[in-house]
C-alpha cells in the first residue's frame, strides 16, 4: 500500500476580489469555520515593501497540545513538515496555505492546517489565491454584537503591592534591575463574535502585526507594532520597538539617533 501526496496548487491571482480590501474580505468570508485573519493595518514602517494581509478558512485538520510535551510537539512538527511539503510551485514570499494559530501563555497550542489561503499584496493591491475562498465571498448577516461584561482584576491590590515590594528589595539586593510587573483582567463575554470588536480596534489602534482568528472554540484579537519573527527561506527578521531608534536620510541627524541609542542607560539596561 502506498501513500499518496497531497497536492496545494501554486498561489495564483484572484482578480474577481479587485479592488477589495483586506477587512472587507474577512468580513464576506466570517461564515466560513476557523476562520483566520492576519491583518497588515498600518503604521507600516517606512521601509517596508513586502506588506501582507492573509486570510485563510476551513481547515483541513485542527493540531491541539503542548510545546512542553514533547510527542505532542513533535507531532506538529511533523504535522508542518507534511503541509509545506504538499505545496507545489516557487518560493514567491507569500504564504501559500500552511499552519496558522496560536501558542497561548502556559505552552498549549492550536494550529489549524489550512490548504487555502487568500494574500493581499498592500503594495500594488493585489489579491492572490490558493484553493477556493474569493467564491464563499457572502454579505455578513447583521447579527447580535458581542456583550463585554466588566473587566475584572484576576488579582487583588495587594498582591500587586507585595509584588512591588519583593521587587524593590530584590532590586536593592543587586539580584535584578528591572522588572515587568504586570496585571492581568477577565471579563465575560457573550452574545455574538467578536469581529465587530476586532473591527473597532484596528480603526482605533492600526498596527502592522494585528489579527483575529476564530478557531477551536475561541477568538483571539489582537494589534500589535512588534514583528517578533519573521522568516522567508533562510532570512530570519526581527523589529522589536525596545532598543531601537528611527534612521534619517541626513547623516548627521542619523549618527545622532545612532548616538543617543548607544548611550541610553535604559536601552543599555534592556
Amino acid at each position: 500500500m502506498s501513500a499518496s501526496k497531497i497536492i496545494t496548487p501554486s498561489l495564483r491571482l484572484a482578480p474577481a476580489l479587485e479592488g477589495a480590501l483586506p477587512v472587507e474580505v474577512a468580513s464576506q468570508l466570517q461564515h466560513l469555520g476557523g476562520l483566520v485573519f492576519f491583518d497588515t493595518a498600518g503604521n507600516l514602517p517606512a521601509d517596508t515593501d513586502h506588506a501582507l494581509s492573509v486570510i485563510a478558512a476551513r481547515p483541513r485538520a485542527i493540531h491541539r497540545g503542548s510545546i512542553h510535551a514533547r510527542d505532542e510537539a513533535s507531532a506538529l512538527a511533523t504535522a508542518h513538515a507534511r503541509s509545506a511539503a504538499a505545496r507545489s510551485g516557487p518560493d514567491t514570499g507569500m504564504p501559500a496555505g500552511g499552519l496558522c494559530g496560536w501558542v497561548d501563555y502556559e505552552g498549549n497550542f492550536v494550529f489549524g492546517d489550512y490548504p487555502e489561503m487568500l494574500v493581499y499584496r498592500h503594495a500594488d493591491g493585489s489579491w492572490w489565491e490558493v484553493g477556493g475562498l474569493s467564491h464563499e465571498l457572502r454579505e455578513p448577516r447583521p447579527g447580535p454584537a458581542a456583550v463585554i461584561g466588566p473587566l475584572l482584576p484576576l488579582r487583588d491590590r495587594a498582591w500587586f503591592l507585595e509584588g512591588v515590594r519583593r521587587i524593590r528589595e530584590w532590586i536593592r539586593s543587586g539580584d535584578i534591575y528591572q522588572v515587568n510587573l504586570t496585571q492581568a483582567f477577565e471579563a465575560e463575554v457573550g452574545g455574538g463574535t467578536l469581529f465587530g470588536l476586532y473591527e473597532i480596534l484596528r480603526e482605533i489602534s492600526p498596527a502592522p502585526m494585528a489579527a483575529w482568528l476564530a478557531l477551536d472554540g475561541r477568538e483571539v484579537l489582537g494589534s500589535s507594532p512588534e514583528t517578533f519573527l519573521r522568516l522567508s527561506g533562510s532570512a530570519v527578521e526581527t523589529r522589536p520597538i525596545k532598543g531601537t531608534r528611527p534612521r534619517f536620510p541626513d547623516p548627521d541627524e542619523d549618527t545622532r539617533s545612532a548616538y543617543d541609542l548607544q548611550t541610553s542607560p535604559k536601552e543599555t539596561a534592556e
